[in-house]
């Protein structure tokens, strides 16, 4: 789907689609949603050093990302409402120095719902 003037429509796709995640995380940041995005691509869960990485970002910022996307973030409403609980972050299972982020199922169902709008389904 090539974006041309005469074709809007991968504009529209990635609009809907970008309104989706605000549905789930409507004060997030552009960090926040590289965070989720780049979490959705990997699949795996991956090390929060790695993902600060392809983030751009240092290990603290995306932490807080990830803080604010999870179970305990801030949701729609401030802190009276249900939190985003998009994403996770847990021990690495072999190294007790490294923690791991990855989606929570809520998190990969939005994620899939972004990539059906995004490829036209």
């Amino acid at each position: 789907m090539a974006l041309t003037p005469n074709n809007p429509a991968p504009l529209k796709a990635l609009s809907r689609a970008f309104m989706l995640y605000r549905d789930h995380v409507p004060s997030g940041s552009l960090l926040q949603l590289d965070t989720f995005l780049v979490l959705a691509l990997q699949g795996d869960p991956i090390a929060l050093t790695e993902l600060a990485r392809a983030v751009g970002t240092v290990k603290p910022v995306v932490t807080a990302a990830i803080g604010n996307l999870g179970p305990h973030g801030r949701g729609p409403a401030g802190k009276r409402s249900t939190p985003p609980n998009l994403v996770y972050c847990t021990d690495h299972p072999t190294d007790g120095r490294s923690k791991l982020a990855g989606l929570t199922p809520k998190g990969a169902e939005l994620a899939a719902k972004m990539r059906a709008v995004l490829s036209g389904n």
